[in-house]
């Protein structure tokens, strides 16, 4: 019979030591992964999109073409208009049968002084779908390109991100206007009963036979008339309608600064604005957005956010975290009349979206 070795009593406590150091790591990890769910619902959210790939089924070229048949027609959404609704949205959108797409999109802003201020985007594009999802067969997977959109704005100059390239030039009528081109793109698309699922909005047919008033008058040949250099900062409907908030709010003087103010402030328009910038971006995951935005801030005589830290377990990747925290260092809230040190406060704002009950 072999007889075991007998591990000395300083090798048996080394041994327990490196084990005791081994759970503790374990316990440390599952403990911050509990607390912090960004990890976890990272993985999950890795696992969802494996399972939707597998789940996709290709087209062929008969059926893209019997599909395009179907999705072509003149689209519009326009999201609901009350007497407190500060950001609202005209969208129209026509789908050729051969996969050109021409967009007109008005986005409308109530500024504190009650004013409405409306940034124009037009879109043409090219949109061909190549898959669907088996348990959801009217839903596509598309590819597609964009040929040129431009921003029509008044009063303002517009900024690039990179890698888009922006052009901008200002038009007889006083408007600023950026031309944009950028690359390839992918979109999910549902059709189902006489309604059009598309980038988060719901659009339904245009209810009047005659499509005179479809788009703005001369809107759509804006596309054709920019030449200029491209900007080189930062652009995009965020940057329009902030700039517009954040020259509305430096004007406006304030005793204190109450917290329900602050909230009100970014209730009605950063909030719901960031909401819905964030929808249309690619490089974010925004199939899962967050019900809800809680933070901590501390915010300067000037009105500016200093400090940020977001809480709670609402956003899904680091990048997309580092996207939110970016947007709202650009916030302006109205400035204290008298020098003051940063006050700090803390909130939690819904983050409603277009597409409520969806």
């Amino acid at each position: 019979m072999q007889n075991k070795k007998r591990l000395s009593p300083s090798s048996a406590y080394v041994k327990a030591f490196f084990m005791l150091i081994g759970l503790i790591a374990v316990y440390v990890a599952i403990r911050t992964l509990s607390k912090n769910a960004g990890p976890m619902r990272y993985l999950q959210q890795a696992g969802d999109e494996f399972d939707r790939v597998m789940d996709l089924r290709g087209l062929d070229s008969l059926n893209v073409a019997d599909v395009q048949k179907q999705l072509a027609g003149f689209w519009c959404f326009d999201s609901p208009v009350e007497p407190h609704t500060t950001i609202w949205e005209h969208d129209r959108l026509e789908l050729k049968e051969n996969g050109i797409i021409w967009q007109v999109r008005r986005t409308c802003v109530r500024l504190p002084d009650n004013t409405v201020d409306t940034t124009t985007y037009v879109n043409h594009r090219y949109l061909q779908p190549k898959s669907y999802y088996a348990g959801s067969p009217n839903t596509y997977l598309c590819d597609g390109k964009i040929i040129d959109h431009v921003w029509l704005t008044y009063a303002d100059t517009c900024y690039a991100p990179q890698p888009v390239h922006f052009i901008k030039e200002q038009s007889a009528r006083g408007a600023d206007s950026i031309v944009t081109r950028e690359e390839n793109f992918s979109r999910e698309l549902t059709l189902a009963n006489d309604t059009l699922y598309f980038e988060n909005r719901i659009y339904t047919p245009y209810p009047d036979s005659s499509l005179d008033n479809f788009f703005p008058a001369n809107v759509l040949e804006y596309i054709e008339k920019f030449t200029v250099p491209r900007c080189d900062k930062l652009s995009g409907l965020l940057a329009i309608v902030n700039n517009r908030l954040r020259r509305s709010f430096a004007q406006i003087n304030v005793d204190v600064r109450e917290r329900e103010a602050v909230f009100d402030v970014i209730a009605r328009y950063y909030a719901p604005l960031m909401h819905s910038c964030l929808l249309d971006r690619d490089d974010v995951e925004t199939r899962k957005m967050p019900d809800s935005l809680s933070f901590s801030a501390e915010i300067t005589r000037e009105g500016t956010l200093t400090d940020i830290e977001l809480h709670g377990e609402n956003f899904l990747t680091v990048y997309f975290h580092d996207v939110v925290l970016e947007t709202m260092r650009q916030w302006q809230l109205p400035r204290l009349k008298a020098q003051r040190e940063p006050e700090s406060f803390a909130f939690t704002v819904a983050l409603k979206s277009r597409l409520a009950g969806r």
